[in-house]
């Protein structure tokens, strides 16, 4: 799971759909959309993500309620 995720955020217009709520280019891909694609609990989609975070693959951006993604 983590590695289709690496992949699908190097090109993320080619994988996600446009987010009305924020530019990939600017804050990445909302956790949401990496949660449906993926088709598991939220919670493990945050694992996953805490994960690559501390590997220092991704990069974390906290925008209200949501937490957007994107590769380093």
């Amino acid at each position: 799971s983590r590695l289709a995720v690496l992949r699908w955020l190097k090109q993320p217009r080619k994988h996600f759909p446009p987010q009305p709520h924020g530019d990939f280019d600017e804050l990445g891909v909302c956790c949401t959309y990496i949660t449906e694609k993926l088709g598991i609990a939220p919670a493990t989609t945050t694992r996953h993500m805490r994960i690559l975070a501390d590997a220092g693959l991704v990069q974390a951006t906290r925008a209200g309620k949501f937490t957007y993604y994107k590769r380093i």
